[in-house]
């Protein structure tokens, strides 16, 4: 199972189960940004439980009030370290097991994060909830807010290919 796999599954967890009101992804370097109310909801995937995720999961909530980490499900279970190491930094642990059954252990929810950075100026609405999460940043075509509001005005353009345009309409019409 690729990372990328992982998305649809969590995204529709995050919507039906835990309620989010929008799924983004590959929110500054995470893999899948849920809202719900004034609460950021970030979950980091990854193919196996592992401290580089960990450690991506410990990062994120510098933005999000409540953290995940996203792995698939794996026979055994996992150990009773990884459990007692994300409790205490109240990072959440959800599985996803075949056909995208996906679970959250018992005892294993995020827990709030109230400091937070603001991660909703971050998000584009229009691409962002888009694109699949799970995906290194090379792996699809990235678009800045510069590359957004050139293709935004290409297309004004090109709607009035026979018409003189203003700068100011131009400015009224594009989100620049």
């Amino acid at each position: 199972m690729k990372e990328s796999d992982l998305f649809a599954p969590v995204k529709q967890f995050l919507l039906e189960k835990i309620g989010c009101e929008k799924v983004y992804a590959e929110v500054l370097k995470y893999d899948v940004v849920g809202t719900i109310g004034n609460h950021n909801i970030i979950v980091e995937m990854k193919k196996m439980l592992n401290f580089k995720v960990i450690e991506q999961a410990v990062y994120a909530k510098r933005h999000g009030h409540y953290v995940f980490v996203a792995v698939p499900n794996k026979k055994g279970g996992f150990s009773r370290l990884v459990h007692d190491f994300l409790k205490h930094n109240g990072i959440g642990l959800i599985i996803v097991k075949e056909h995208g059954y996906v679970e959250i252990p018992y005892g294993m929810f995020a827990k709030l994060n109230r400091k937070t950075d603001d991660i909703r100026k971050f998000i584009k609405d229009g691409y962002h909830d888009t694109i699949t999460g799970g995906h290194k940043m090379g792996d699809f075509d990235y678009q800045s807010d510069y590359t957004l509001m050139i293709d935004d005005v290409k297309r004004y353009f090109q709607r009035y290919p026979d018409k003189w345009i203003t700068i100011d309409e131009v400015l009224n019409h594009c989100q620049c």
